[in-house]
């Protein structure tokens, strides 16, 4: 399949397929969809696809717009859409091939000091949330302007 989308051309035939049609949906032709993950050489993702009426690549059919049919079609995919369809759709091993393992998040430890105030508000979050109390400091640093 070829298709030209926002000025840029995906080929299955020249891309690498990465994976196997991925089935998901019902046993009936209505919700089934059917998915492959392609890399262009450029290193761009996208899927090419099939479903049923109520899938992602359905048409409208009828002038009404209402209703729908099975379709086709190509949809790209940003690196971080591409790996999360990877992590929903994959099992670990098939995952690995494309992208690799994962990186384990590196832990520092750190000697802070705060009020007692900070201490019981971040101490009662962990508790309410059933995480750490570096998990609460973690989020709250990634809601900084600056973090990275």
């Amino acid at each position: 399949m070829r298709k030209i989308i926002k000025g840029r051309l995906y080929d299955t035939d020249t891309a690498e397929p990465l994976t196997e049609t991925i089935k998901s949906g019902g046993i009936d032709n209505v919700s089934r969809c059917e998915e492959r993950l392609y890399r262009k050489r450029t290193g761009e993702f996208f899927l090419c696809g099939w479903s049923g009426p109520l899938g992602r690549y359905s048409k409208p059919c009828g002038e009404s717009g209402f209703g729908s049919m099975q379709g086709s079609g190509i949809i790209p995919l940003t690196q971080e859409a591409a790996r999360e369809w990877g992590e929903y759709n994959l099992d670990t091993e098939d995952y690995k091939k494309i992208w690799g393992t994962p990186p384990e998040d590196e832990m520092r430890q750190i000697g802070v000091q705060v009020s007692e105030a900070t201490y019981r508000a971040i101490k009662r979050e962990a508790a309410d949330l059933g995480i750490t109390m570096g998990a609460v400091v973690d989020r709250l640093a990634e809601a900084l302007p600056f973090a990275d």
